[in-house]
């Protein structure tokens, strides 16, 4: 899976250590949801999902980018992911 960065800021340190993490919770929860649900399968390291991390705002959102069926597939449920 591929995450791009998208923000305006300098980070400090501090703040790049929690945007790190930010993005490594997030790929735990979704590489988890991939794994187990195997309709959303596309390749073993899931190279066919790309996201976007609004750095800035503090929210993931799957990337117009992501190839078809697997975008539309991820979008009708991506409420799932962006509520939280």
């Amino acid at each position: 899976m591929k995450i791009n960065w998208h923000s305006e800021a300098q980070l400090s340190s501090d703040e790049l250590d929690k945007c790190i993490q930010i993005e490594f919770d997030f790929r735990q929860k979704m590489t988890r949801f991939l794994m187990n649900n195997p309709g959303f399968d596309c390749c073993e390291d899931f190279g066919c999902y790309i996201f976007d991390y609004f750095v800035d705002a503090e929210k993931i959102e799957l990337s117009k980018d992501t190839a078809e069926p697997f975008y539309s597939n991820l979008k009708n449920i991506w409420h799932l992911f962006s509520a939280e």
